[in-house]
């Protein structure tokens, strides 16, 4: 009789099995974008659902990698708009040809773009070029780029064939190109000298207001925009790292103030090498950072840059600043190429420090890299925040001309900017009313002092007050 249920039972209609050549229904006419959809949704490595401790343990892409990977899946969607299981290695050769000719940095950069085909597009960017307005050199996507992309989808397809198993064995090899730049070189990074430049600036020497940060003036403010390009020279931080930082992250311990890098309510760390503490260099304790931190906390907030809050966007902290600050500051910089920017710090800081013989395994304790000895960092332990601290100060100071001035908070881009608004300031409680602010065109607000210290932080830091805690020379 063989086993309960292997035959079907009489009178009940048998389960249509497919033929060889013909996937299981539930595939049938899954696009491209459906099926990352599923992956993304369903395998835990990508931040889907996963039972239990599972969680746990894979937490996922951040929302960044995810992104990225939909965006392949859509371009590969648009060349290819049948079913997935139905593409062939002919269609990969029309879709990598299609991305040679769409314009590297506008593509799908605007709402029209959704909606149009890659085809159209690229027609409309070589109508650009012949009218002289897209330089030739902006067509078609670098290796760095599509290689993601064809990464991505090798990934997707490879998860949709073990599913099912009717969709052709398809060849990646030939789209990921290899990357004939020395590691060393693929970002530029900063010399002191353009630093000094950087750093005289309106926005860091004086400007003349809010409104008019890049002209002139005698008005110093203080918010990300002066702020995040100090602390990531400074200390060779991650543009996101120093973006979403708390005020409870700033702390101290035996004398020496520095900041927690960390997963927090902001945002996410880049793998667990991200997770470290960085001394405050010297410098930023005399330009007044200190000062800084308190006044923003007596103003009722407990993140560090509440002008860098998304609102309702799903936008990085750190990437609202490249776009409302840093990208104004690179139009006075003409020596900048192409990828110079906030990170091109870190490689001014990790060259400085290699010039001046600091030791690899320190050097990737200060800048949240994974050594190549994998054995090294599992029986080492981490450098201890006094050598840290002596290693900051021997990052070039390019600021040495900027005086220190009294601590002027700029709130123009605040969630609650101004008295009267109707949106309610990040971290006050609901329904508490709003502590009213100063009015006048600067929008600022004086440091209190004395104030409460910043915050616990994981480190168990002793309970003193940010103010006159620590100064320069006891650091040195």
């Amino acid at each position: 009789m063989g086993w309960p249920g292997r035959h079907a039972r009489e009178g009940q209609p048998r389960r249509h099995v497919p033929p060889l050549d013909e996937p299981v229904a539930e595939w049938a006419v899954v696009t491209v974008a459906e099926a990352a959809s599923r992956y993304l949704t369903s395998v835990p490595r990508a931040g889907g659902c996963a039972p239990g401790k599972r969680r746990q343990v894979h937490k996922g892409r951040d929302d960044k990698t995810r992104n990225q990977f939909a965006s392949a899946a859509m371009l590969l969607g648009k060349a290819f708009p049948a079913p997935i299981w139905r593409l062939q290695q002919d269609d990969l050769d029309r879709f990598a040809g299609l991305l040679d000719k769409l314009p590297a940095h506008s593509h799908h950069k605007c709402e029209r773009h959704q909606n149009m085909s890659l085809e159209a597009i690229i027609a409309e960017a070589e109508a650009l070029v012949a009218a002289g307005k897209l330089a030739e050199d902006k067509i078609g996507l670098l290796p760095p780029t599509s290689n993601r992309h064809f990464r991505f989808l090798r990934t997707l397809c490879t998860w949709v064939r073990a599913r099912v198993p009717q969709m052709a064995d398809l060849q990646w090899d030939d789209y990921i190109l290899p990357d004939q730049r020395d590691a060393r070189d693929q970002r530029l990074a900063f010399t002191p000298e353009q630093g000094k430049i950087l750093f005289s600036l309106p926005v860091w020497t004086g400007c003349e207001g809010p409104g008019q940060r890049e002209r002139p003036g005698r008005c110093i403010l203080h918010d990300a925009a002066y702020w995040v390009p100090l602390l990531c020279w400074y200390s060779g931080g991650r543009r996101e790292e120093i973006a979403k930082l708390l005020v409870d992250d700033i702390a101290f311990e035996d004398g020496i103030a520095y900041f927690n890098i960390d997963a927090t309510s902001t945002g996410r760390i880049k793998n667990a090498r991200s997770r470290r503490s960085i001394p405050l260099a010297c410098e930023l304790l005399r330009l007044g950072f200190l000062a800084y931190v308190e006044a923003v906390q007596h103003a009722g907030q407990s993140v560090l840059f509440p002008d860098l809050l998304p609102g309702e966007s799903k936008q990085h902290m750190g990437d609202v600043f490249y776009k409302r600050y840093w990208r104004p500051l690179a139009r006075h910089l003409p020596f900048l190429k192409p990828g110079q920017a906030l990170h091109a710090f870190r490689h001014m800081v990790s060259t400085g420090l290699k010039d001046a013989e600091v030791y690899i395994e320190t050097r990737n304790d200060l800048l949240g890299h994974a050594t190549a000895h994998g054995m090294s960092d599992r029986y080492s332990k981490a450098t201890a925040l006094s050598k840290l601290a002596s290693i900051v100060e021997k990052i070039p100071i390019v600021t040495g001309h900027l005086e220190a001035a009294p601590v002027n908070i700029c709130m123009a881009n605040w969630p609650c900017a101004y008295p009267g608004s109707e949106t309610q300031r990040p971290g006050r409680a609901e329904g508490k009313p709003a502590r009213r602010q100063r009015t006048g065109p600067a929008a600022s607000i004086e440091a209190p002092s004395p104030a409460k210290r910043a915050g616990q932080t994981k480190r168990k830091s002793a309970r003193v007050p940010i103010t006159g805690s620590t100064t320069p020379a006891a650091r040195r």
